[in-house]
């Protein structure tokens, strides 16, 4: 029975892995950034889908906002806000990959939408070198590539788990690929905002594990 559950994952993870294209290397992971941002609109006319259309036009704005914020001294952010909003934020929607509606809900006549943004950071970035406000390969994040080793996992629902919340629900990883996976433990590559320590802490947390390891590449967490 042991060894038809231990085959029976293997293929399970086995076709998990081959619906995942290759990544070369974290560097082009950090290339998008994810963020979360709310957006409003009015409801006029009792018109909802218009205002929930509107209501995500402005959260991807504010998400392409977040994003060239990190690059951007504060005192750039507002001083060259018109040049800013002609020339990056009038186009925010070239510049977003993918989006994810997280929340929606509508009071009075406001309609409200929280979405998860895939951003184009690196396009972000060209534009405002472009633009001559930051310097060339100038980065204000501290990003970090790590190669993360989950163990203690028994099932497909074990790997599932983790790799939803590296996926979606922790703050600062940018991106996770699936790089191997065996019974008992899997290996994800992993692009995240932050040193080691605090990513390792963050991951710890919402994993719920212990760290066996770390140093600057590399990290281990054992499941509880």
């Amino acid at each position: 029975m042991k060894k038809l559950e231990v085959s029976s994952f293997a293929l399970l993870l086995l076709a998990v892995m081959i619906g995942f294209p290759p990544v070369s290397s974290c560097a082009e992971m950090m290339a998008t950034q994810v963020v979360e941002a709310e957006g409003n609109a009015y409801v006029i006319g009792l018109d909802l889908a218009r205002a929930r259309n509107e209501a995500i036009r402005d959260a991807l704005l504010k998400a392409v906002v977040q994003v060239a914020n990190r690059f951007l001294a504060p005192q750039d952010a507002e001083r060259k806000s018109r040049l800013l909003n002609e020339q990056i934020y009038s186009q925010a929607e070239g510049f977003i990959q993918d989006y994810r509606l997280i929340s929606e809900s509508s009071a009075m006549d406001v309609y409200t939408v929280a979405i998860r943004v895939t951003v184009f950071a690196d396009g972000i970035r060209d534009e405002l070198h472009g633009l001559g406000l930051i310097r060339p390969n100038q980065h204000n994040l501290v990003s970090a590539g790590i190669s993360l080793t989950i163990h203690g996992i028994r099932s497909y629902g074990d790997y599932a788990r983790c790799y939803g919340i590296l996926k979606d629900r922790t703050p600062g990883i940018r991106a996770a690929v699936p790089r191997e996976a065996s019974w008992g433990s899997a290996r994800f590559d992993v692009a995240a905002e932050g040193t080691i320590p605090s990513v390792a802490e963050r991951l710890r947390e919402k994993l719920t594990g212990e760290i066996k390891s770390q140093d600057d590449q590399s990290l281990e967490i054992h499941l509880r």
